[in-house]
């Protein structure tokens, strides 16, 4: 944000689009990531392919945010469809390590 009030990024949009793909995002990857082990009485620790999800959301992110303002109007296109599909990566990884820890009784025994 302070980048386009200093007039260093003129395209609002984009400013914009850089934080809730990269911030929201990682923000709620992080969040739910760390909760469903905590809750499900697992140790605090991401497995390698959590952090493949991590990186493809910060390059969706890197890719939303700056390939836009370098490139023309067809490379924008190919641009926000390689984000899209890095951001449903990401998530979609989460998907995949996290149902089976989702839906098994806790390790540690407790309830819930």
């Amino acid at each position: 944000m302070a980048l386009f009030y200093w007039g260093i990024i003129a395209d609002y949009v984009t400013v914009l689009h850089t934080l809730t793909v990269g911030g929201i995002g990682l923000i709620i990857l992080g969040m739910i990531a760390r909760i469903s082990l905590g809750h499900s009485g697992r140790s605090l620790t991401i497995s390698p392919w959590m952090a493949v999800a991590f990186v493809a959301l910060v390059f969706a992110a890197l890719l939303r945010a700056i390939l836009p303002m370098l490139l023309n109007e067809l490379s924008i296109a190919i641009s926000y469809g390689g984000s899209i599909a890095l951001w449903v990566a990401g998530f979609s990884i989460f998907v995949l390590c996290y149902f089976p820890i989702l839906t098994k009784p806790r390790l540690d025994g407790r309830p819930g």
